[in-house]
Parts: structure tokens; sequence; C-alpha cells
């Protein structure tokens, strides 16, 4: 019961005013539904918000208006107005279909905002498996980049150390040229000053 539970509330029409058929807000016996009352929290809700969320409400949307000059066709009476055996219904089974219909359309909204949610963590795990995928192929991407790089640097490295090689090979081998052209002269003037003795 309230404050655990939000108050019933009804909208009374004085005498020449009529409930607004289909009204978002006000059923056809005057019963309210807001999200105020929906969402009810006993320790953040109270009396004095709920006024002035009706208010607010009705403001932009009067459920009542002024009765034609000529009376309207009946209207089919609400479920929870018709008379049980020629007699009214009771208070209490008026209000008890009324929170069984509220039931109904809680357990709606709920199926509904599960369907919600269910529908939004389907998209972010899609939304992160994607983005796994994009960075995983970008770490392959990297990889590919650095390999390649390496390689480069590597070619190049032995193609200066090959380069290299090969130049000291050839100083190498023109040394020794000359070493053995400058041994056969030497040997030669040896060779020419001992037949040149007595």
């Amino acid at each position: 019961a309230y404050p655990l539970k939000p108050p019933v509330c009804f909208v009374r029409p004085v005498a020449g005013m009529m409930i607004k058929e289909r009204h978002r807000h006000v059923a056809g016996d005057g019963m309210v539904y807001c999200p105020y009352l929906h969402g009810w929290r006993p320790h953040n809700h109270e009396l004095n918000g709920l006024v002035a969320e009706l208010s607010r409400i009705f403001g932009e949307s009067p459920p009542v208006f002024a009765k034609p000059a000529s009376p309207p066709p009946m209207a089919t009476a609400s479920a929870a107005a018709t008379p049980v055996n020629g007699h009214p219904p009771r208070y209490d089974d008026i209000v008890a279909r009324q929170q069984q219909a509220a039931a109904e359309a809680a357990r709606a909204e709920a199926a509904r905002l599960e369907e919600r949610r269910r529908t939004a963590a389907a998209s972010e795990a899609a939304r992160v498996e994607a983005a796994k995928r994009a960075s995983l192929r970008e770490q392959e991407r990297l990889v590919s980049e650095t390999r390649i790089m390496v390689t480069s640097k590597l070619e190049h490295s032995l193609h200066e150390m090959f380069r290299e090689a090969r130049k000291s090979i050839s100083s190498d081998m023109r040394d020794q040229s000359n070493l053995e052209r400058g041994s056969r002269a030497i040997e030669a003037q040896r060779s020419t000053l001992q037949n040149l003795k007595p």
C-alpha cells in the first residue's frame, strides 16, 4: 500500500464535462496512468512530484472536455465499469481489474525493454567483434610492414658488406700482384749483380 506502492489516481469530471476517449494517460473509467506512477520508488517519489507531473501532462493534453449540447450516443462501457447481474461493480473489483490491466501493461513494457536490451547487447557484441577483427587486421598489417622494413634493411646491409668485402679483396689482390712483381724485379736485379761479379 501507499507509500510503498504508487497511489491509485482517478480523474472525476465535474458536471458538464466528460473524459476524453483514448487519452494517453487516462482510461475510460478515469484511472490515471503515467511514467511517474509506473516507475514509483518510495524513497524517490512523493505526492508533490506526482501532482507536478500530472499538472504538466494534463496541461499539455487535458483529459476532460465539455459535453456537447446534444447528448452523444451511449459509448460502450469499459470492462471495469460493466454492471454484473444488473448491479454496478464494486470499487474493489474495479481497482483489481485496473491493477490487473496495469500489471499486464507493465509486463508488456518489461518484455519490450528486455527485447530492446537484448538487441542492444547483440549490437554491442557485434560492434566489439568487428573492432577486434579490425584490430587484428591492423596488427597483421603492422607486422607485415615491419617484416618488409627489416628485410629491406638486412638486404641493404648485406649488399654493403658484400661491396666492401669485394673492394677489400680486390685491393688485397692488387697488393699481392704488386708484391709478386716487386719480388720478381728484386730477384732479377740480384741475378744481374751476381753475373757482374768477376
